[in-house]
């Protein structure tokens, strides 16, 4: 046997399989880190949304840091595009504790990653996440700080961690630096004047239960709609006019009145993965600004307008529009 005609042979294979591997290997690949700060007290259940592009297979590496009063547990459950790819079940001391996290998957061009924590009493302090893959991408969730214009008492709603607050001013002076009204907690929300008396404030708050609630504040809470993305609020001649985005359709109802809820009705809008919704406050009639995951934004009224092609996340104060 010729080994040395053998060993030619067996080399040339080798670096034409090397050849083949650097070749197949030139694939854009790179990591998008989130780092979020919540400090959410959890009791039960809790679950938080991430979104990004990407190509066939991801890397997911994550961490969560916790609270705890007491020894206690928590099942984590995490979907891919609404597909299972992690379960937990960790056991917790009192005090802190950080949970770690790995798992590769196939994604598509557009991700949705949901983290639901079940079967917990304590807080999740913050997480961190880092996602790799082919051309992997992503973007931050829309800054949510609302207006509602009034003569003697202007009021700004926003959210600070996993709180919803508001600041009042008389002069459109807002210290906020100061101790802010706290209405509640989740993650996301939609404030607006009394439909009737503007001196009354309504609000419409995404739990983390994902159930959106409606209430005037001061009177008793209803529920609209369960499994909501975003919602947006404001007050019509009848009552007061819900929007919102639910299983990636965009729904609304009426409240009365007397506080009965009309039935939903579906809006129709172009396809596509939306994340949010606003209201477009002081509006001669009701108009929605709706944007997808593509950083498409659409106004709706009757008709669905593509007003940009890309933007990185709507900021709406209280903007008529004039015209």
């Amino acid at each position: 046997m010729d080994y040395g005609k053998l060993a030619y042979l067996n080399m040339q294979d080798v670096n034409k399989r090397l050849s083949s591997l650097e070749k197949s290997s030139q694939v854009v690949s790179q990591s998008w880190s989130v780092n979020k700060t919540l400090n959410a007290s959890i009791d039960n259940v809790y679950s938080f949304d991430i979104r990004f592009f990407g190509s066939d297979k991801v890397t997911i590496i994550g961490k969560m840091r916790f609270l705890s009063t007491q020894n206690t547990t928590a099942d984590i459950i995490i979907k891919l595009n609404g597909l299972v790819c992690y379960v937990e079940k960790i056991e917790f001391l009192q005090g802190e504790r950080e949970h770690f996290f790995f798992f590769c998957a196939h994604g598509q061009v557009s991700n949705v990653l949901e983290v639901l924590i079940q079967n917990y009493k304590g807080v999740l302090i913050s997480y961190d996440l880092i996602i790799s893959g082919g051309n992997v991408t992503g973007y931050e969730q829309d800054i949510n700080l609302e207006l509602i214009n009034r003569q003697a008492k202007n009021t700004v709603g926003c959210k600070t961690g996993n709180k919803i607050c508001c600041y009042i001013s008389s002069d459109n002076l807002f210290d906020f630096g100061s101790n802010p009204i706290v209405l509640g907690e989740g993650q996301d929300f939609s404030i607006c004047k009394g439909f009737d008396n503007t001196d009354k404030t309504a609000l419409a708050v995404i739990g983390d239960d994902k159930v959106l609630r409606f209430c005037v504040l001061g009177s008793f809470i209803q529920e609209i709609a369960q499994n909501v993305l975003s919602a947006a609020l404001m007050p019509i001649a009848i009552g007061y006019l819900i929007v919102y985005i639910k299983d990636n359709n965009a729904c609304y109802r009426i409240v009365y009145p007397t506080y009965q809820v009309s039935s939903e009705v579906k809006i129709s809008l172009p396809d596509g993965m939306y994340e949010s919704v606003r209201a477009v406050f002081d509006a001669p009639y009701p108009m929605f600004l709706f944007k997808s995951i593509e950083g498409k934004i659409y106004l709706k009224t009757d008709n669905a307008v593509l007003v940009s092609e890309r933007i990185s996340y709507i900021n709406l104060s209280s903007s008529p529009i004039n015209g």
